[in-house]
């Protein structure tokens, strides 16, 4: 999937050594090795309570590879302390950033409660208004993803590069999830 090793290593290292993690960033080949790379700090850095540091890397990224960074990595604080996210919502680098972050922490706040009702208050905020809380989806969002898998010999190279992209996103999300799911 056009995905180096480096990004693995780098996840490994990142679990038990953030900082020496930081310094292998500099090798890592550009392209999804290195947005997954820095996806992989920045994950461990919101875990280490260090969102800070993390919103930082992300912003080493060019900005059209930014939006995949922050989403992952948002995901994961919205996972790991959702009080803090919540608070923090208005300090997140873009429109699609505080989106992102307003559905996880819908999302994630179902049936735990770890939010109270301000924060929900506040958090649903920055959602945008074809929002339906039912589905975790806007409108129109699954069913235009449906229909670009189903018609893929007809996509453009760009159309292309988006479907690889979100299925590396959903491989990437729903392998976060196994591995996390067992310490709830």
């Amino acid at each position: 999937m056009g995905l180096g090793l480096e990004a693995t290593v780098i996840a490994e290292v990142a679990r038990t050594d953030i900082e020496r993690a930081m310094s292998m960033l500099a090798q890592v080949r550009e392209g999804y090795t290195q947005i997954f790379s820095l996806v992989a700090v920045g994950k461990a850095l919101v875990s280490n309570e260090e969102t800070d540091r993390a919103l930082a890397l992300g912003e080493q990224l060019p900005e059209k590879n930014q939006d995949v960074y922050f989403n992952l990595v948002i995901n994961e604080w919205a996972y790991t302390d959702p009080q803090s996210l919540a608070t923090r919502m208005n300090e997140l680098p873009s429109t699609e950033a505080k989106y992102r972050a307003a559905m996880d922490l819908i999302r994630f706040n179902v049936g735990r409660n770890v939010l109270t009702k301000e924060q929900v208050s506040h958090v649903k905020r920055f959602l945008p208004a074809d929002y339906n809380s039912e589905t975790g989806r806007r409108g129109s969002e699954s069913s235009t993803s449906i229909a670009r898998l189903n018609n893929l010999q007809n996509l453009s190279e760009e159309e292309r590069e988006q479907v690889q992209k979100d299925f590396q996103l959903m491989i990437l999300d729903g392998r976060f999830r196994r591995y996390r799911a067992p310490s709830q």
